[in-house]
Parts: structure tokens; C-alpha cells; sequence
């Protein structure tokens, strides 16, 4: 079944049709925060989408990272599970310390 919306309930992913229930989820921007980092006027921001921001129906594409300022602002990526999404925020702040902080 092709699920148009997505949840995030204790770092699982639950598919919906229902947008109400969508929407209700959505009202507490804060539960889909999964990781923020500043570094000086760099912030590092992954957090839940709730729909698939991907073409692949299989492998939906539900997180997002982004670097806001410095040198990679506008840097994106996007993820399909909860752990990868953690694993993609650790790669962003990398990325940021190696420019702020390289030799």
C-alpha cells in the first residue's frame, strides 16, 4: 500500500493515509526535530518530514538535513530511516568543523 503521509513515533516511521492525523503530528514542530548544532552563525538543522521527498515509493526519502550559513550553506540531504538521518547530521557537522576549524 502506497502511503501518501508518514509518523514518527519513537524513532519509527508509521505510513497514513489520514491527514488529520498527519496534521496533529505536525503541530509540534520540536517532536520532529531530530538534531540541531550551531557553530558560530552555522546552524545544522535534521528533521522529520512526513512525506516522501523522493521518487523511490520503497525507500522514501522522510529526513532532511540542511546547513544554513558558512561556506556549504545549502547543503541537503536526505534520508529513508531515523538512524541514517543521525548518521547524515554527524557527516553535516563534520563538514562545518572542517571548515570552520581546518589547520
Amino acid at each position: 500500500m502506497k502511503f501518501k503521509f508518514y509518523l514518527l513515533k519513537d524513532k519509527n516511521i508509521i505510513g497514513t493515509n489520514n491527514i488529520y492525523e498527519w496534521g496533529k503530528m505536525f503541530e509540534d514542530f520540536k517532536s520532529r526535530i531530530i538534531a540541531q548544532d550551531n557553530f558560530r552563525e552555522i546552524l545544522i538543522s535534521t528533521v522529520f518530514l512526513g512525506i516522501n521527498h523522493g521518487f523511490d515509493e520503497e525507500k522514501p526519502l522522510l529526513f532532511e538535513t540542511m546547513i544554513f550559513g558558512g561556506k556549504n550553506d545549502g547543503y541537503t540531504d536526505r534520508y529513508n530511516t531515523y538512524s541514517e538521518a543521525e548518521e547524515g547530521h554527524k557527516k553535516a557537522v563534520e563538514l562545518v568543523r572542517n571548515e570552520l576549524y581546518k589547520d
